[in-house]
């Protein structure tokens, strides 16, 4: 009786232990304060995957997108929590759209929330 006891106390720590040991700080999403973000995504090419895209966000408030279909260009805030909104400018497709970026460090990695489609996206700096 002791040995199927032991045994099956052994099952469950196997099978208990692979799951607490997936679980990781790692997949926390911490959001970036202004001073983060501006540190971090102006005045540097970036952009998100999968795609081929690239941010340029300037130190002088203007900002431009493009991918391999769209462009667009206009001026941006970055708010005292972090959030950086962009607006499109009035000779830019989509012109007058505003777009607000929320960035977050998530492990080693940088992600960032798009308001107007509600997804998260990976980050990768160039």
């Amino acid at each position: 009786m002791d040995s199927l006891f032991n045994i099956r106390n052994l099952c469950v720590v196997a099978v208990l232990f692979p799951i607490a040991a997936c679980q990781t700080t790692g997949d926390k999403k911490v959001a970036l304060t202004a001073a983060q973000v501006r540190a971090t995504f102006v005045d540097r090419d970036w952009g998100f995957r999968p795609t081929d895209s690239h941010f340029a966000f300037k130190s002088n408030g203007k900002y431009q997108y493009h991918d391999s279909k769209f462009k667009v260009f206009g001026t941006y805030k970055i708010a005292p929590n972090g959030v950086l909104c962009a607006t499109n400018a009035k000779t830019s497709k989509a012109a007058g759209r505003k777009t607000c970026y929320t960035f977050y460090t998530q492990g080693d990695t940088y992600v960032y929330y798009h308001d107007r489609s509600k997804k998260f996206h990976s980050v990768y700096l160039r």
